[in-house]
């Protein structure tokens, strides 16, 4: 099974982070509030992170990975989705720029 995309592919589809992350919390049963609260943000903001309205920074991505337990593989899948998440934002901006 290849996990990462070949040069000139497509990443992952845009929720599939935001799906992974809800999926951790309703593994540790956490409802948004309490995980937003551990990691210090407002529940709306983790909320649009989950539904993919909003992608999350690596850095939250982290928070909530420590706060939640996630290790291992599912730790590993997790951060390589933020970072084609991170990758695409970035791909994004510079074709702005180069517009």
């Amino acid at each position: 099974m290849q996990t990462r995309p070949v040069a000139g592919e497509q990443g992952p589809p845009p929720n599939m982070l935001g799906s992974a992350l809800r999926a951790a919390r309703e593994t540790r049963k956490w409802g948004v509030r309490e995980l937003a609260r551990r990691i210090g943000v407002n529940p709306s903001m983790l909320s649009s992170w989950e539904f993919g309205q909003r992608p999350p920074k690596m850095l939250d991505v982290a928070a909530i990975l420590g706060a939640l337990g996630v290790i291992g593989d599912e730790k590993q899948r997790i951060l390589y989705l933020a970072c084609a998440a991170e990758l695409d934002r970035f791909a994004s901006y510079l074709m702005a720029l180069d517009s």
